[in-house]
């Protein structure tokens, strides 16, 4: 089966119809989003034999999402489905019997085909199963041609969410760049503040040195939102390595997108700045269309 070079979607839809010897099989498959792997097979009642073949061509093809496979089938009427066989173990062993009593009593004439049709426990009237390795053969041509449609879609669809993700996260890279470039104001803020603050701790003899220091060092921790901007900034790259890798990525994804929204939320917690925050808001919009869109990964 063709193997594809993007991450997947979750979604997909397959269908394919075989027909022979009057025998016709359609296979739908389709699939949605789910955490883990969920395979549904519907068939007809007589080919459940190959439900667990199904199940695990599906898993060896699918990694995330729930799949469900639907199977109908169908053979014309003919008029020769049903068949006469004879018994040939039970009649050899007539005329065996015959053979013998005829020889020990003398009994003249010979057994014919007559003879043989008039005894009714010899003869048995059955369906012809047609349906057999003809059914058996036709469904699981129509359900790899299915899957292979499925496949197909989900990588198309997942190429699309690759291309949304990676536009999303050129944006997000542009307004953390906008963040970065209020840094200076916001250490000068607050170099403002601390000087105030010291101001009246000078004033006051009773403020010891070591409460002094403590306060700065309070102050400087709070006003430093460069390892938040640092994290963000490696986790879009990580983004972008995943987004262009093959392979089930989708749990990857998400992870990152909530330690990016975690890394947002304390930028805005502490760096106290009007447009800061504003942005920090942008910013947390465009993670959250793409946390939407993660959902839909394999």
């Amino acid at each position: 089966m063709k193997t594809y070079a993007n991450i997947h979607s979750m979604t997909g839809f397959g269908r394919a119809q075989k027909e022979r010897e009057g025998c016709i099989a359609t296979v739908e498959i389709r699939s949605v989003n789910s955490r883990f792997l969920e395979t549904i097979i519907r068939m007809p009642s007589g080919r459940l034999q190959l439900e667990e073949q199904l199940k695990v061509e599906v898993k060896a093809h699918v990694e995330r999402g729930r799949v469900e496979v639907f199977v109908t089938y169908s053979e014309e009427t003919k008029k020769d489905q049903c068949q006469v066989v004879l018994d040939e173990g039970l009649a050899s062993s007539y005329l065996q019997a015959a053979k013998i009593f005829q020889e020990q009593h003398l009994v003249p004439g010979e057994l014919t085909i007559q003879d043989l049709l008039s005894v009714r426990d010899l003869w048995q009237v059955e369906e012809r199963q047609s349906e057999g390795e003809v059914a058996s053969s036709i469904i699981l041509e129509a359900f790899q041609e299915a899957l292979e449609q499925m496949i197909e879609m989900r990588a198309v669809e997942g190429k699309a969410l690759s291309d949304d993700l990676l536009g999303r996260l050129q944006e997000l890279e542009k307004t953390l760049g906008k963040i970065a470039g209020y840094t200076s104001e916001v250490s000068e803020k607050y170099r403002e503040r601390l000087q105030a603050r010291l101001s009246e701790w000078l004033a006051n003899e009773t403020i010891s040195e070591e409460r002094v220091a403590a306060e700065v060092a309070i102050l400087a921790e709070k006003a430093d939102i460069s390892e938040e901007l640092t994290r963000l900034e490696s986790h879009c790259q990580q983004m972008k390595i995943q987004l262009q890798q093959a392979g089930v990525t989708g749990r990857k994804l998400d992870f990152l997108i909530q330690e990016m929204n975690r890394e947002a939320n304390t930028i805005g917690s502490k760096a106290n700045h009007q447009r800061i925050a504003s942005l920090v808001v942008e910013s947390k919009s465009i993670l959250e269309k793409m946390k939407e869109q993660v959902q839909n990964v394999e």
